[in-house]
Formats: C-alpha cells, structure tokens, sequence
C-alpha cells in the first residue's frame, strides 16, 4: 500500500514539473495517463490525475473513450467500481 501511495506522490511531483502530464499520449495505444493508469489499475494515480483536471470527459483515446470504457475494456474492477462510487464522475456513464 505504501509503493501505491508513493507512485500518487510521483504523479504529482510529474505534473507539477510538466505542465503537459495530463495530455502526454504514449506512442503505442495513443493513451493519456488517466487511460495507463486505468489499465494497470491504479485508483491512486487516477485520483491525482483527476485532481489536476477535474474534466475527464475531456480525457479521451484516440478511439474517444473515456477512462471508463477503458476499465470496461480491460476488466479492471477497481477502476469500475471506484467510477460508479464517485458522484462526480457519474457523467462518464453513456
């Protein structure tokens, strides 16, 4: 639990240092970070992510799916359930 907590401290210091973080594509799937951090499950990461950009409609693939189908897409359950828990991202359900 403490290296979980340590990689949303690195998030931050990153996003503090760079302001293009949020918006860095990685050159295989055309991901944004929220999108990584979705596929490897880290809750702890998505909520700094979203802390800096409080907008994740606006976080879309390449495909134009939000964080949410990509949780869908790659089963990841904690992501789901943290998504339908969490008020303010009951707009990401379409």
């Amino acid at each position: 639990m403490q290296d979980i907590m340590h990689l949303g401290k690195g998030v931050k210091v990153h996003q503090e240092k760079s302001g293009f973080a949020l918006v860095e594509r990685d050159s295989r799937g055309g991901f944004l970070p929220i999108q990584m951090a979705t596929i490897k499950g880290q809750v702890v990461v998505i909520e700094e992510l979203l802390s800096s950009c409080p907008h994740p409609k606006l976080m879309l693939t390449t495909n134009l799916q939000n964080f949410l189908h990509v949780a869908a897409k790659s089963g990841k359950l904690t992501v789901l359930s943290y998504v339908l828990r969490n008020h303010d991202l009951k707009m990401l359900i379409n």
